[in-house]
């Protein structure tokens, strides 16, 4: 609403609202016949500047235009998005997301302990390009406030409504354990340990192997980004115990499972007797993403060459390429960097060779 002092003897007003001080372009509002000394002007736009001037007229024709003044419109208020207001077990580190806001060319995010923005702000940041922050580090147990304002320049919209959440860090769930199975006796001096993989959020695994069950003199690794890992040079005649755990960005989870198994290299599985034959087993699991895991027994020491290739013939990979002792083993392959579709595995001993076909499915 545009207000001017009344004029002796003037009967109409004219008003002129443009986006140009000169008048000359971009005129929006242009009423020569307003009576009152107040109008008011609606169409205009968000974040934008108005330039005004008014003349006082009557039955001698205009009088010369006032002084010209401006004024610039507010952005809009944003909208936020995500997390929702009054959301609970929000994780330790946060994505805010927000809805993009008319004319807006930047963001001013605001988060806090307290919903006034003082001795609580603990983020401040009046320069994001994005409708999205990630903040990290944040409490387990507190309550935090966020709000945004839209920027264009030096133009300002308003604050957002204020929304807040809460904070309770999830660690991933307990490790499944998949293989070894517990108790077994293994007849090879390298073993492949599995299992699930656990959730939310996991970037790592810590696995853990000892010759004794309270783990006092273990061997750890706590980096791994799979869901198994391979340990070789098992020592004949031992018995080991076995664990794992997940980690995210709130912690660690709980450990699994204790499994534990025995080393005879002179047998397999148990039964005190070694493998009649060379077999190649089917791998598990098939159809597979992104890995699965490939079964064969030897009778006797030999050399031994396990390849992968693809429909087409094509070698894609080799698991092993060495002499083994007489015994059961099984090898991971990841296809994580091939193509969906069906793939040759070929187990080549002295002895002869073993053809089997397995399907990958992303």
């Amino acid at each position: 609403v545009l207000f001017w002092n009344s004029i002796s003897h003037a009967s109409t007003y004219l008003v002129q609202v443009a986006t140009d001080p000169s008048f000359s372009s971009g005129i929006l509002f242009d009423d020569p016949n307003v009576v009152d000394t107040a109008v008011a002007v609606s169409g205009l736009s968000s974040g934008t500047r108005y330039y005004w001037r008014v003349s006082a007229k009557n039955g001698g024709g205009p009088g010369p235009y006032s002084v010209v003044w401006s004024f610039t419109t507010l952005l809009p208020a944003a909208i936020l998005a995500s997390p929702g207001n009054n959301a609970t077990g929000q994780p330790l580190s946060v994505t805010f997301v927000w809805m993009k806001a008319d004319q807006a060319s930047s963001y001013w995010f605001q988060l806090a302990t307290d919903s006034l923005f003082g001795a609580g702000l603990i983020k401040n940041d009046s320069a994001i390009v994005d409708t999205l922050r990630v903040v990290h580090g944040l409490m387990n147990g507190q309550t935090y406030c966020w709000r945004v304002r839209p920027k264009n320049g030096s133009v300002l919209g308003q604050f957002s409504e204020v929304w807040n959440f809460t904070c309770i860090g999830l660690v991933p769930s307990q490790v499944v354990l998949v293989s070894l199975s517990d108790g077994v006796s293994h007849s090879a001096d390298t073993a492949l340990f599995a299992w699930r993989e656990s959730q939310p959020d996991v970037d790592r695994y810590w696995f853990e192997i000892a010759p004794d069950s309270e783990f006092v003199f273990s061997l750890v690794d706590s980096a791994i980004t799979d869901t198994s890992t391979v340990v070789r040079v098992l020592q004949d005649g031992k018995q080991y115990w076995w664990r794992a755990k997940a980690h995210n960005g709130e912690g660690w989870g709980p450990f699994s499972e204790i499994r534990s198994f025995s080393v005879i290299l002179t047998g397999v599985e148990g039964d005190g007797v070694l493998p009649g034959r060379y077999s190649l087993a089917q791998n598990f699991p098939n159809p597979f993403n992104p890995s699965t895991v490939i079964e064969f027994r030897l009778p006797e020491a030999t050399h031994v060459r396990l390849d992968i290739f693809s429909i087409l013939g094509e070698r894609v990979a080799t698991l092993v390429d060495e002499m083994r002792h007489a015994g059961v083993y099984q090898e991971r392959f990841n296809a994580e960097s091939l193509p969906s579709g069906t793939y040759v595995y070929r187990l080549t001993t002295l002895n002869g060779s073993f053809v089997k076909k397995m399907m990958l499915l992303k």
